[in-house]
């Protein structure tokens, strides 16, 4: 059975923390909507009864629940939901869903890239990647996106760079830094550019 109601309020939290209002860049939230019939094809087609009677049962549960509201020409297979952007409705869906905010994750995320106090390039690197976290910019090719050991395990390869004074082998040192000779290949691409 499809859990329509986790992907349309997932697909509303995605969209709410890409949206400038939540990055800081505009004073009021613009609408963000769904019309069913465009995210699921299948909704209002005769045919289609019980997915269509199944996403108007969820499309009146979130209405009622205050999430959100329905556009003035909303009907029975042309439904249009307009999220409700107020916090404490926000909270609520976060909450069910188990998400943490990106706000969340990108405050935890630079409290993790301050603990490395490193030298030269890697403190060039460090600081970097918390300005693109702080403004919500991509870390990528560099960084997975809030990911831990990732960020752990390129920290050691960069320190490992910086520590290793004799030429080794790519296989070595592989195991030298992060304990396995195929490890470092998973990385080669985010420390060496072309």
């Amino acid at each position: 059975m499809n859990n329509y109601r986790n992907e349309i309020l997932n697909e509303f939290i995605d969209r709410y923390e890409k949206s400038s209002y939540y990055k800081g860049k505009s004073e009021k939230p613009r609408k963000i909507s769904i019309v069913l019939h465009k995210k699921f094809p299948e909704y209002g087609h005769s045919f289609h009864y019980e997915e269509t009677n199944e996403l108007e049962n969820i499309a009146f549960q979130l209405q009622s629940q205050g999430f959100v509201e329905f556009s003035k020409k909303s009907i029975l297979g042309d439904r249009e939901l307009i999220l409700n952007q107020e916090e404490n409705c926000l909270d609520r869906i976060y909450k069910e869903l188990k998400r943490v905010p990106v706000k969340e994750k990108i405050i935890h995320y630079v409290k993790l890239l301050d603990q490395y106090h490193e030298e030269a390039f890697i403190k060039d690197f460090v600081d970097e990647m918390k300005k693109r976290a702080i403004h919500q910019q991509s870390l990528l090719p560099y960084l997975k996106v809030y990911d831990e050991n990732d960020l752990e395990n390129v920290m050691k390869i960069l320190k490992g760079m910086i520590d290793q004074k004799d030429e080794i082998s790519f296989r070595r040192f592989s195991e030298k830094v992060l304990g396995d000779t195929k490890k470092l290949e998973k990385y080669k691409n985010k420390i060496v550019l072309d």
